[in-house]
């Protein structure tokens, strides 16, 4: 049982919290994975990248990009924004209420959602390393250096909005090694939890992710929450009220 997935049945708010995520943080036009093998695997390619493009990017023309006709020029202005430092709230929601683009605001609600959490995510909200995704884990081939392996990999469900992780990771991104080394095969989410758990609140794993066909590397940063499940409960019990008051009161 992943990280998330345990918070979330424990608290008993798995389904609402899930239901809001569906709403307002996934985006219903990224493409998921292809490539399936007759095992079920999945096939990628080789290309492999730092980046997801390039970083020539402003804070204004992120914004105007969101329009873009094209899912990655979108997908790749929406990452810059959710980076943003919470400061940036009230001109995301300026350009939101201004927008009559129907994609953009959508895409300006989660960056909007993204950094009023923020501010509300101390990294040292507690002593146990978060990082703030649902996953489920499966094997994937894939090329690397020219050879063909197959490894474990953690499949992410779903993004907490607020957490670092959600302005780097997306869903459908496969996790398959982090700090320079690949999961091998059998690795089991409890395994991965571990490996997070090892670390301190605070601290930046950089994990490699399978992206499309792309490898890409990227860094993020832990957050602290607390140990005891009462605590915890009441936290994400917080966020989520948090959360839905602010797409009530911004949301269009």
């Amino acid at each position: 049982m992943n990280e998330q997935r345990q918070v979330l049945q424990t608290t008993g708010v798995a389904m609402t919290l899930l239901g809001l995520l569906a709403w307002c943080c996934c985006d219903s036009s990224a493409a998921a994975p292809a490539g399936a093998t007759a095992a079920g695997q999945l096939v990628f390619g080789q290309k492999s990248t730092n980046s997801t493009g390039p970083e020539q990017l402003s804070f204004r023309s992120a914004v105007a990009l969101l329009a873009s006709d094209r899912w990655s020029v979108r997908s790749r202005a929406q990452s810059f924004l959710m980076g943003e430092s919470p400061s940036r709230l009230p001109a995301v929601l300026h350009d939101l209420r201004r927008t009559r683009s129907a994609e953009q605001a959508n895409r300006l609600l989660k960056v909007a959602l993204q950094l009023y959490l923020m501010a509300r995510t101390p990294v040292s909200g507690g002593p146990v390393p978060f990082l703030g995704v649902q996953y489920d884990m499966e094997p994937v081939t894939v090329r690397l250096r020219g050879r063909q392996r197959v490894c474990e990999a953690a499949l992410v469900v779903a993004v907490l909005p607020g957490f670092p992780a959600a302005a780097v990771l997306h869903s459908t991104d496969l996790i398959i090694g982090m700090d320079g080394r690949i999961f091998p095969l059998w690795t089991r989410a409890n395994d991965f939890r571990r490996q997070i758990q090892a670390l301190k609140p605070g601290d930046v794993v950089r994990l490699r992710v399978l992206r499309g066909i792309a490898v890409v590397s990227l860094a993020v940063r832990l957050v602290g929450v607390p140990q005891d499940a009462g605590q915890l409960s009441a936290m994400l019990l917080r966020r989520q009220a948090a959360a839905a008051e602010f797409i009530a009161h911004d949301g269009r």
